[in-house]
């Protein structure tokens, strides 16, 4: 019994619209949609083009994966059937956003809501002093879908540098 089944059957105060996460909302969602209820539903990543991406990297660089872990279709019919039942599809990263158009999603159903915080634009010298240091931070999971292949594979290139 998915958790959304067990939602769908609760007796919920009057409310005008449901916000869902992807893959575990299909069935409140459509019970919420059937009562003319605004439905949402937050994209978490670019569904099947994101396992797919990830299986390419893994085939370049076996070294670094850590598991095959592959989702069946199942999983991304559930995220497609959502898809197809929200009025909105909210979404972290522009890149996302592309991922779902080109899996049949209207952007016009597509909001973006950034998660970081962009402050405004500051002059950076072109060039900084030979010898300073640089410091490089990592920010994101720790596997192969984030791109850690590429950030060890920069450090190996940078080694002797003054980087951090």
């Amino acid at each position: 019994l998915f958790r959304s089944e067990w939602v769908s059957r609760l007796d919920l105060p009057e409310h005008t619209a449901f916000i869902g996460f992807a893959y575990s909302s299909l069935e409140i969602m459509a019970k919420e949609r059937e009562a003319g209820r605004f439905v949402v539903v937050v994209q978490i990543d670019a569904a099947a083009m994101n396992q797919r991406i990830v299986q390419q990297e893994v085939e370049r660089w076996p070294s670094y994966a850590s598991s095959k872990l592959i989702f069946p279709e199942a999983y991304f019919g559930r995220a497609r059937r959502e898809w197809a039942l929200a009025d909105l599809i909210l979404v972290n990263s522009d890149w996302t956003r592309r991922m779902l158009v080109s899996e049949g999603v209207s952007e016009a159903k597509i909001e973006l809501i950034p998660l970081a915080y962009s402050r405004p634009a500051s002059k950076v010298a072109d060039r900084r002093d030979a010898g300073a240091e640089l410091s490089v931070l990592w920010l994101g999971n720790v596997t192969i879908g984030k791109g850690i292949q590429y950030l060890v594979e920069a450090a190996r290139l940078l080694k002797g540098e003054p980087v951090r």
